[in-house]
């Protein structure tokens, strides 16, 4: 949460460190571990408000604000916790999403419904974890990778990144 200025946020998979000034203007760094298990890479991205940024005034109990991505289905019962699209290089979105749920039926949930959007799965990529699971979707000339894992607290986080191929 939000403490003298600076939030922290950390989940299986990533984490937010965040600043607020005293006119709300903020700045933030968010990290990504690699979604393969094998990979031993961390993706990281870097963000600032000009104006003043309403993640400065985040209910932690609701969405924060943003969206969800266009043509995938958002998981059942978890509220947004982290929602950026970028545009450079190449545009691509991440969403995290937090709540109490069971990895198994978030992954059965996005496998229909991202079937039914027109993404195909492939099934060389997809992992199963202890507390989690890796999917991978393609569409046309993007991916949809959805990660699964569940806290020691029973809380499920799932990080959706849409990107091109």
């Amino acid at each position: 949460g939000l403490t003298d200025g600076m939030a922290i946020q950390r989940a299986p998979g990533w984490a937010m460190l965040g600043f607020a000034d005293r006119e709300r203007h903020t700045a933030g760094v968010v990290l990504f571990a690699d979604p393969d298990p094998k990979a031993v890479r961390t993706r990281y991205y870097l963000s600032w408000s000009e104006g003043t940024s309403p993640m400065a005034e985040v209910d932690p109990e609701k969405d924060v604000p943003g969206g969800d991505p266009r043509d995938c289905p958002r998981p059942p019962g978890l509220r947004r916790a982290f929602s950026m699209e970028r545009f450079d290089p190449e545009p691509s979105t991440t969403h995290v999403y937090e709540g109490p749920a069971e990895p198994a039926r978030i992954a059965e949930a996005y496998r229909a419904g991202l079937a039914e959007r027109g993404w195909q799965e492939d099934p060389g990529v997809a992992e199963e974890f202890p507390a989690g699971n890796l999917l991978v979707f393609a569409k046309g000339d993007r991916t949809c990778q959805v990660m699964t894992a569940q806290d020691a607290e029973g809380q499920v986080h799932v990080t959706v990144v849409v990107q091109k191929r």
